[in-house]
């Protein structure tokens, strides 16, 4: 329980979740308390407002059979005993009438009881200090409610009085009652209805938060994925998150990751140019000083020649590193067209047949005629890398096998020697920069750089490059590319 809720904390998405979630039942639970509130109160307003229709409506039908001295209830005793004796069957909504449920009383303008409909007992009590006479008697609107039993609000009745006047003259009081429970079904069928209600706006609120919450907190998401995957060394465009702020700040955070890796960048770069210049250029300094000394002209012509390979070496070194620095900048291609890569491989194979004829090489071609959407530049670039490698490693009059070939949507690229194969040590470096071993024929090593820009070219076509020893014998290289 502490783990999750430390989790809860620390997670900006849950929070935001868990906050709108909960504003929105706060947001209900008040609506449906105000509902309530108010249906209570508006049932007791359409109430009370029918008893005064029906109070001033039976004072006027007192006042024209009473005198102007004296009241006459005989009349509506028989009206009232007749109505209350007769049945009544009534739907109304939810509630079921089936008889009279008012009670009238009368007082005289001293406000003692002369009639009451329910118990005639009470007649010649003084009701004047109930505010329903008392307020009628002074010419105000008189009402009150009052508990049957103390302390239990459903026992409550509500009296409505209306003043009983003839030629202008107060001749008494006409109080019309009713039980507020004879509306209880009524109001808890209505509050039935809003709490079925509230609950469904309440999960329909939620959710929408739910939803909300995660559409604001998706893009922060999605950029935290991708800082976290750029600090793990995966190189891939900033999200796209529209125009707004977090579009502003992925921006932002895209600029500064660039121009410190920028930095980083060339940092790295000057240190490995200047260590791996350090050899070439200690050969060209060395061959300088003997040609200084005016050596024989056979010793002239053999460091001249080491002094042109020095240059030759420095300079491509110079040229595959700048190329491989543009290719790690680059995070897609600038343009892609479809490249069969069956006659590529068949042209680049062609072009170094003369290389592999001063080893006694052959080179034997297998490919399927098979497309990939890419720079046919830089996939030239990486299988002139690979089968290169591969004629350099290979035994003398050995064979190189390249295959192209389909296998579960995409195209496979292989290139195969037979020679001695990858050491242990080299397999987990082989793609490093500037990281080589000594061709078997003449124990040079190269700049270290080829299998690095296969690498990166691969990365570039959505593909990816491996190497390693073949089950029989020698090395093979794996190039995977997405078919078109």
């Amino acid at each position: 329980m502490n783990s999750w809720w430390r989790r809860a904390r620390a997670s900006l998405r849950l929070r935001l979740l868990m906050g709108m979630a909960l504003a929105a039942l706060l947001a209900c639970g008040w609506l449906a308390w105000w509902q309530h509130t108010r249906l209570h109160r508006e049932v007791w307003q359409a109430l009370e407002e029918a008893l005064v229709d029906t109070a001033q409506l039976l004072a006027a039908q007192v006042a024209e059979d009473s005198t102007d001295t004296l009241l006459n209830c005989s009349s509506l005793a028989h009206v009232l005993a007749a109505a209350t004796a007769a049945p009544i069957s009534a739907r109304i909504f939810t509630l079921d009438k089936s008889s009279v449920g008012v009670r009238v009383t009368i007082t005289d303008a001293r406000g003692v009881v002369a009639y009451d409909s329910a118990d005639p007992t009470i007649i010649g009590q003084d009701h004047s200090r109930w505010n329903d006479v008392l307020r009628t008697l002074q010419g105000r609107y008189g009402a009150r409610a009052t508990e049957a039993s103390a302390g239990d609000p459903t026992t409550t009745v509500l009296h409505v009085a209306a003043p009983i006047r003839r030629q202008g003259r107060l001749l008494g009081v006409l109080t019309v009652a009713k039980p507020v429970a004879a509306v209880a079904g009524i109001t808890a069928a209505q509050r039935a209805d809003l709490i079925r209600a509230a609950l469904v706006i309440a999960i329909a609120v939620t959710l929408m938060a739910l939803a909300a919450g995660w559409w604001i907190s998706a893009p922060l998401a999605r950029l935290t994925a991708h800082v976290r995957r750029t600090a793990a060394g995966v190189r891939e465009t900033v999200p796209d998150l529209g125009d707004g702020s977090l579009g502003l700040l992925a921006q932002a955070l895209a600029e500064l990751r660039e121009r410190l890796e920028g930095r980083r960048y060339a940092e790295e770069y000057v240190q490995a140019l200047t260590h791996e210049l350090k050899s070439p250029l200690a050969g060209m300094r060395a061959c300088a000083e003997l040609l200084h000394e005016d050596p024989p002209i056979e010793v002239r012509q053999r460091f001249l020649t080491t002094l042109r390979g020095e240059v030759e070496r420095a300079q491509a070194l110079i040229e595959r590193l700048l190329t491989l620095a543009g290719l790690e900048r680059q995070l897609a291609l600038d343009q892609a067209e479809p490249v069969a890569l069956a006659d590529l491989l068949t042209a680049v194979a062609e072009r170094l047949v003369p290389v592999a004829v001063v080893t006694g090489v052959r080179i034997e071609v297998l490919a399927e005629q098979v497309a990939v959407l890419g720079d046919r530049l830089l996939l030239g670039q990486a299988l002139g890398n690979l089968l290169q490698n591969a004629i350099e490693f290979s035994a003398t009059d050995g064979v190189v096998t390249c295959q192209v070939s389909r296998c579960d949507g995409a195209v496979r690229v292989t290139v195969r020697d037979h020679g001695a194969g990858l050491p242990a040590f080299a397999a987990a470096r082989i793609f490093t920069r500037f990281f080589s071993l000594p061709r078997p024929a003449t124990g040079r090593k190269g700049t270290g750089l080829g299998l690095a820009l296969v690498r990166e070219v691969a990365r570039l076509h959505g593909g990816r490059a491996s190497l390693g020893n073949h089950a029989e014998g020698g090395t093979e290289a794996v190039l995977v590319l997405p078919a078109v």
